[in-house]
């Protein structure tokens, strides 16, 4: 498979998973936001082009399922993944937990972006005290899943998602080859 084949199905994984399950797993009335956590980890584990190109296409999935501005989401989602990934290769460097900071500051701030654009276009119940509620918990879904969404988002580009299947089963004990037992030899050669 292509990395943009392993991609879309990622992509509509995800839009399936935040259409159908998670309005069932809301924080204090917040949903947590896969499509942009797609776009976020793509940018980190592939740069910003990738994480912009990612993240424009998991917003414009977004725009066609919610009511509101179309191309909002996908401008949001863009400019996180972009961002995200030039600071993750430029400003923090290569260690284990930089990209979780990283994605909860992306999230929050692509949200906020939503939020505040949304509302000069027209949507001004969208600065009522839950919007800070949104980014915190939109934040906080980031971060506590950003190290798996980068495991997968490493598969899409070709890298093992890191489960080792054995190729055949391996035998153990006394009659495996090589174990305690002693071929014998009749000393003629065939």
């Amino acid at each position: 498979m292509t990395t943009t084949v392993r991609t879309g199905i990622v992509l509509l994984i995800a839009l399936c998973l935040q259409v159908a399950v998670m309005p069932w797993l809301t924080i204090a009335g917040a949903q947590i936001d896969l499509m942009l956590l797609v776009g976020i980890a793509a940018g980190l584990t592939g740069g910003p082009e990738r994480g912009a190109r990612v993240g424009f296409v998991a917003g414009i999935l977004w725009d066609l399922v919610v009511s509101g501005p179309l191309g909002l989401s996908a401008l949001a989602y863009c400019l996180a993944g972009y961002f995200v990934g030039s600071a993750q290769r430029s400003v923090v460097g290569p260690t284990w937990w930089a990209p979780i900071p990283g994605a909860a500051i992306a999230a929050g701030g692509a949200t906020t972006f939503y939020v505040v654009i949304g509302a000069g276009l027209g949507n001004t119940e969208w600065l009522d005290g839950d919007a800070l509620k949104v980014v915190l918990v939109v934040s906080f879904g980031a971060a506590l899943l950003v190290l798996p969404a980068m495991r997968i988002l490493a598969w899409t580009e070709g890298e093992p998602l890191g489960l080792r299947l054995p190729s055949r089963p391996r035998r153990r004990g006394s009659f495996a080859p090589g174990r305690g037992r002693r071929t014998m030899s009749t000393g003629f050669r065939r």
